[in-house]
């Protein structure tokens, strides 16, 4: 069983609001991305991770 806990905190309203529209960006570009082709056209726009990693 899972639980959760909320612990009421006072965020500065300006810099939240601007970390979940950057978060909202990349959602939303890596979703487009997604929807644009196929495995393949991904494969070819893709760096090599092996070559990232190594």
């Amino acid at each position: 069983m899972k639980r959760t806990v909320s612990i009421p905190v006072n965020l500065p309203r300006e810099r939240f609001l601007l970390l979940m529209g950057f978060c909202a960006d990349i959602f939303n570009q890596h979703v487009d991305w997604a929807l644009m082709g196929t495995v393949e056209q991904a494969a070819v726009n893709l760096p090599d991770v092996t070559a990232l990693v190594g």
